[in-house]
């Protein structure tokens, strides 16, 4: 009884502190929380990253504000985006040109995302639009 209620005890916190999607539990539901227009936090860029999904594409256009008023130039070389689900979370394939990233989607709601692999973290917040 007693090595059962360890057990109970270490895994419990586990399945408190893993993935915080509160707004989606299927991949249609990521993936229309995902669309729109993003910014990196902490980072004083002109960049945006816009995420789209269409039938069973998706995709991330980065793109660099110009001096002209709401005018955009949209970079080459943007990523395929695929979202996955693997042992009950949710996964971002980033696809390139010559390697594919996976990231773990840690959080996402209306405001921010956090993707995490073992390489980095990257934090995204959601522009108004």
């Amino acid at each position: 009884m007693q090595f059962k209620l360890a057990v109970l005890l270490l895994i419990f916190p586990v399945i408190l502190f893993g993935q915080k999607l509160n707004c989606c539990k299927t991949i249609e539901e990521v993936k229309h929380a995902l669309k729109g227009d993003w910014v990196l936090e902490g980072v004083d860029s002109k960049t945006i990253y816009k995420f789209w999904f269409e039938n069973d594409s998706g995709g991330m256009d980065e793109m660099v504000k110009t001096d002209v008023d709401g005018e955009y130039i949209s970079l080459s070389c943007q990523p395929f985006v695929e979202i996955v689900k693997k042992r009950r979370k949710f996964q971002m394939l980033l696809t390139h040109m010559v390697e594919t990233e996976v990231f773990n989607i840690e959080k996402l709601n209306s405001k921010r995302l956090l993707l995490k692999n073992k390489e980095r973290e990257v934090v995204y917040l959601k522009v108004n639009n």
